[in-house]
């Protein structure tokens, strides 16, 4: 686990490693628990953002498929 010191705030940010994710996604039961996992994870979204993911959230831009 990854943690970093707030500039300005008491908090810290903390973010997992690599392995650590590629460790939790392995632990989903099926494949639609870990596309949840991988969302949060990889995406960055919050447990309801991921709830509320559509296929028109997903777009082609210049740098590649984004979400």
């Amino acid at each position: 686990m990854n943690l970093h010191q707030h500039e300005h705030r008491d908090e810290m940010k903390v973010w997992l490693s690599q392995t650590e994710v590629d460790q939790f996604l392995e632990a989903a039961a099926d494949t639609q628990q870990r596309i949840a996992f991988a969302l949060g994870a990889r995406c960055g979204l919050r447990s309801h953002e991921v709830f509320n993911v559509a296929p028109d959230d997903v777009v082609d831009t210049d740098v590649g498929t984004m979400l």
